[in-house]
């Protein structure tokens, strides 16, 4: 109660900790009524340029019929008459309010989930419910975490980087052409690669992972929604020996020595079947702080939960996409995510998939940092091996086609491909 007069104090003394309040605190992160009507009115006052002080606070409290029950202008003066005119613990106050209300959701996680026992209750409801209050917990510590900063500050790092002989800055995938038209994916990029089925994506997903843990000794996760941990597992041996499933006995010594290397290699799979955003970065930061992580695959996107319930797919993964960009931003781990094309390219004389065509988003032409299509030419009902690696659209780049060639029996890539 003292603490949020303090902050309204502040505020109405000097108008100038609104700044610092506004995308910290939100109306209901205050407990009493009066005061949430006051902070809502202040809000309104600011998003309408209008000057905050007690006389234009009461003056629009009064003009909307909301003055008495907030206490009146003598409320307001009481309020403001309780700061010693300093805004200097501003910032302590709003983390012991903001802690409060953390306080608050988790404890009504806790009821939530102490009625899972009851009878003719609905579990996943009262999981999504409670997914949803900690969602709201995560998104706002993100949000609260990043604050302005000078563009100068970055001019050294930037420096760094060009003087540095080094062509491949960022992560490198083992396409060699791509990775000199990206430079590297940067460690906060969304990554987007979209496919019809049977194209490859999981194939190159595996290609990337592979290269990445053998080559560049990085720790990778792998969220399969689709794929057991068994089949991925052969897969990754497939591509580590070059050998086709049924050959792993003829071959005994490649797939031996494939065994080893991939005993070596740090490649960790989740192959949960329902997962949302929150889940993935749950298990994510988990294995950040015990193991470190370098790169999250997910395989695909349209196979993802959202954490709210949604009238249609394109919202659904509207949040989905949103939530894993501030996953690789917050975390600082590229993400790449695999994702399905509608058919509309097959309708087409030229049948190479266009952005448009990622199946159920346009969100997702926002959120990638980096968006490749990958396409094989059909032919007599059978898929040409060679394909084209469409990079549609780069943030940072150009965008081009980088052309491999795909080998089915062992899930792998040869041509511009590195492979050691």
């Amino acid at each position: 109660m003292e603490i949020e007069k303090s902050i309204l104090a502040s505020i109405i003394f000097d108008e100038n900790a609104l700044h610092e309040v506004i995308g910290k605190l939100v109306v209901d992160d205050f407990r009493n009524s009066r005061h949430k009507k006051i902070m809502a009115e202040i809000i309104n006052m600011f998003e309408e340029n209008k000057p905050v002080d007690v006389i234009t606070l009461s003056e629009e409290l009064k003009e909307k019929g909301k003055l008495e029950s907030v206490g009146g202008t003598y409320y307001l003066n009481e309020i403001l008459n309780d700061l010693c005119h300093t805004t200097e613990n501003l910032e302590y106050y709003i983390k012991r309010l903001k802690l409060n209300r953390y306080r608050e959701n988790l404890k009504r996680v806790g009821i939530k989930l102490s009625k899972l026992d009851e009878k003719n209750v609905d579990i996943n409801e009262l999981i999504d419910d409670a997914e949803d209050i900690l969602l709201k917990i995560v998104n706002y510590k993100a949000s609260a975490q990043s604050d302005l900063e000078k563009a100068a500050n970055y001019i050294k790092q930037i420096e760094k980087e060009l003087n540095s002989d080094e062509e491949i800055r960022g992560f490198e995938t083992g396409i060699m052409e791509f990775d000199k038209m990206t430079e590297g994916i940067d460690n906060d990029d969304l990554v987007i690669i979209g496919a019809r089925p049977s194209v490859g994506k999981t194939a190159v997903a595996l290609n990337i992972a592979d290269f990445a843990a053998f080559h560049a000794k990085k720790k990778v996760a792998i969220f399969s929604l689709e794929m057991s941990k068994r089949k991925l597992t052969r897969r990754l041996l497939s591509i580590r020996s070059w050998l086709s499933k049924k050959n792993f006995k003829k071959y005994e010594d490649r797939f031996n020595k494939a065994t080893e290397e991939l005993k070596d290699m740090d490649i960790f799979i989740d192959d949960s079947s329902y997962i949302t955003a929150l889940d993935i970065k749950a298990k994510a930061k988990k294995l950040q702080k015990q193991s470190g992580l370098d790169l999250i695959i997910i395989d695909y996107l349209q196979l993802m939960q959202s954490v709210k319930k949604y009238d249609n797919q394109h919202a659904e993964l509207s949040e989905i996409s949103r939530s894993l960009k501030l996953l690789a931003k917050e975390l600082q781990v590229p993400v790449i995510a695999l994702s399905q094309l509608n058919r509309e390219s097959e309708k087409r004389i030229d049948t190479r998939p266009r952005l448009a065509e990622l199946k159920g988003s346009g969100s997702m032409e926002q959120d990638g940092d980096i968006i490749c299509l990958l396409h094989r030419e059909r032919k007599d009902g059978m898929l040409s091996k060679n394909t084209e690696l469409i990079i549609a659209k780069q943030r940072e780049g150009p965008i081009g086609i980088v052309n491999l060639l795909f080998v089915p029996e062992t899930g792998g890539y040869k041509q511009n491909l590195k492979k050691i």
